[in-house]
């Protein structure tokens, strides 16, 4: 995958991806990643799972991976109660492995994907899980995936980042014995306050073997800025709402959890590409900044009833990503002719949307919030080979929008860009 940094002439800064076109998906997958606070079958909040009902029947993932599981019972609890109800049998679960502090779990659609193996990676705190899973319907190859689930250090303290590092070193170590064509994606509750931090650097950079990336890209100081107001996972409860089980009450000011992809998911040169746009905080309208998700405004991002069960579940929201599983044409074709979608500045240092197409068209630029909701698009005529548009201030309010270029409702391209 190429990124490239871009600062604009006027309020735009720029974070481009190049992605392959997909020429034969076979299926698409959900993934889901969920802190659960504490979830145990011993205790008086055990019917939580009533919430992970409503929250798992709206969102459907077909992966979900969770932390703060207390014990086997409380996951046995969850499958037979939040997932297998209501005419749904086919989600199973990984094996509860009773580690230090809280655990890690793993629910999958059986229908779509088998558990092929888990093994944990034993760090100075929690263990972080390896779920390798493979796709049962993909065509020639099977499609595998490693799935890692994580769950950091807590804590604003020097000592605390410091633990991250660490975790994150013991998890970049497991992994360089891994192929290079090997697709990974970790996720989980990373605690972590700015892309600035030892531990974002490590797992992002050239330290870790494979470099994981950032679907959205939206690095920056997360913690109660309101350009990252769309993206935050917690706390979903305040003081006036603290909810059950302990939850942190400070309001929706947090970006902790992730889910972070290697580059051979971004690209799909392994049959399993990342879906761009597919990444959101789910339940996260972008208006709840320092605020729990019950107060005012009414939170429209998703129903009444799943809004109530994200707030009574736990004090973190889920935050999901989907995934196309089929063959893809390769990063290299891509540059060599099909589409590309980038930014280029004329001889006069002017900002533009730059597109080459192979043929001329019609196509719609449209632009989203991180949520995924439309809030603007325009009618482009695209030229065989190159054609150049003025990128012009937008007049949306400061915040990280996703641009993309679509044609009969396939994505071209898409790229990512900050108002300030």
């Amino acid at each position: 995958m190429k990124k490239v940094f871009i600062k604009f002439k006027n309020r735009f800064t720029l974070v481009l991806y190049f992605f392959s076109l997909s020429i034969s998906a076979q299926d698409t997958l959900r993934l889901m990643t969920y802190n659960l606070l504490n979830y145990t079958s011993t205790d008086a909040n055990a019917t939580r799972y009533l919430d992970l009902r409503k929250i798992v029947t709206h969102f459907k993932p077909d992966l979900m991976i969770c932390s703060e599981m207390v014990d086997g019972s409380g996951a046995q609890l969850m499958l037979d109660s939040a997932f297998n109800v209501n005419g749904v049998n086919y989600y199973s679960r990984a094996v509860f492995s009773n580690g230090p502090d809280t655990d890690n779990m793993l629910y999958y659609n059986n229908q779509k994907v088998k558990l092929k193996s888990q093994n944990q990676i034993p760090t100075d705190l929690r263990d972080i899980t390896r779920y390798r899973v493979y796709h049962v319907i993909s065509v020639g190859d099977t499609a595998y995936l490693n799935l890692f689930s994580a769950h950091l250090k807590a804590g604003s303290l020097a000592s605390d980042a410091a633990s991250r590092l660490s975790e994150v070193t013991d998890f970049c170590n497991y992994v360089s014995i891994l192929p290079q064509t090997e697709n990974l994606i970790i996720g989980g509750d990373f605690n972590l306050y700015n892309n600035t931090e030892s531990a974002w650097t490590y797992i992002t950079g050239s330290s870790c073997s494979h470099v994981f990336y950032d679907p959205i890209n939206a690095g920056g100081s997360w913690n109660s800025n309101s350009l990252f107001a769309g993206i935050h996972t917690q706390s979903t409860r305040s003081s006036t709402n603290p909810g059950c089980c302990g939850g942190a009450t400070g309001g929706l000011d947090d970006r902790f959890d992730f889910f972070l992809a290697n580059g051979r998911v971004m690209t799909g040169g392994s049959k399993i590409r990342y879906i761009s746009g597919s990444y959101k905080a789910g339940g996260n309208d972008g208006n709840h900044l320092n605020k729990s998700i019950i107060e005012a405004p009414v939170n429209s991002s998703v129903p009444a009833n799943v809004n109530t069960a994200l707030f009574n579940m736990s004090d973190h929201l889920p935050v999901l990503m989907d995934l196309e599983v089929g063959t893809t044409v390769g990063v290299q074709e891509y540059a060599m002719g099909n589409f590309s979608f980038r930014y280029c500045t004329d001889i006069f240092g002017n900002s533009n949307w730059c597109i080459f197409a192979p043929q001329s068209n019609k196509a719609v630029l449209s632009f989203y919030d991180l949520g995924g909701k439309l809030i603007g698009n325009k009618n482009i005529f695209l030229q065989e080979g190159v054609t150049i548009l003025p990128a012009d201030d937008l007049g949306f309010s400061p915040g990280v929008y996703i641009a993309k270029l679509e044609l009969k409702n396939q994505t071209l391209g898409s790229t990512l860009f900050t108002i300030r």
